[in-house]
């Protein structure tokens, strides 16, 4: 498999995001809502970063209070729930594979961020702490 620089994957900036609903993993709808504003992290659970990743989405999380934080997850619904008890994230996490990243949002490597602003992907990469969050929120 050819390997995809970070900058080339994900939605562009500028591009709105899809017209979605997901499901969190306690069963509520979790709807892509216009106008508002959005941290939308991706993670495998067979990545190391990813891994890494998870102490770090609460602070990353509390940086921006007028985002909303969703949680794209490999992890089957069992690995989710567990996760959120053991974080205690009050954030929706969402089960999708990792061809469904693709297809959705165009993502192909984790861990990967992507910040909105009513609906326009504002900046997007593959980040591994707060502080690249930070980072890379500065430039919105």
């Amino acid at each position: 498999m050819k390997s995809i620089p970070s900058h080339k994957t994900g939605l562009n900036i500028g591009d709105e995001l899809p017209e979605l609903y997901f499901f969190h993993s306690d069963g509520k709808k979790v709807d892509l809502i216009k106008d508002e504003c959005y941290i939308l992290i991706f993670v495998s659970n067979y990545c190391l970063y990813c891994i890494d990743l998870l102490p770090e989405v609460e602070k990353i999380k509390n940086v921006s209070k007028k985002h909303k934080l969703i949680l794209f997850s490999t992890g089957d619904n069992e690995d989710n729930i567990e996760m959120k008890k053991y974080f205690n994230w009050k954030f929706p996490i969402v089960h999708l594979t990792e061809d469904e990243m693709e297809k959705y949002f165009k993502v192909v490597k984790q861990p990967f961020c992507i910040i909105t602003n009513k609906n326009e992907v504002k900046q997007k990469g593959v980040i591994y702490n707060q502080k690249d969050f930070i980072a890379m929120l500065s430039l919105t």
